[in-house]
């Protein structure tokens, strides 16, 4: 399976309703915590873990969903190398939040 494969259904993954659904519910629960970009407290690295952890949870459990495994571990990978090659700006934003923790701050307080 090539990385355009593999990226191909990552991003059917990440538009399934109910995986977007559970990831605005874990975003805005956590969001209140979140009160300063420059400001780096232990919790937000711990919400953060939470968050990586959900998110490849429910990443895999959807793919099992659609019978379409997926190498979560390569495409992140992948991901960092060449992000642009994602494609889908959704799917960028959201591989950014899961590999970046700066960019995950950043999406807590915007």
């Amino acid at each position: 399976m090539t990385n355009r494969d593999q990226l191909n259904i990552l991003t059917k993954i990440l538009i399934d309703t109910e995986l977007k659904n559970t990831q605005n519910e874990f975003l805005k629960k956590n969001s209140s915590v979140f009160v300063d970009k420059i400001e780096n407290k232990d919790e937000y690295s711990r919400i953060h873990g939470e968050y990586v952890f959900l998110m490849d949870f429910l990443m895999e459990t959807t793919a099992k969903t659609l019978g379409t495994p997926v190498d979560l571990k390569f495409i992140k990978e992948e991901f960092k190398k060449d992000p642009k090659a994602a494609g889908d700006s959704h799917v960028i934003e959201t591989l950014f939040s899961i590999t970046d923790f700066s960019r995950f701050k950043e999406l807590m307080v915007a």
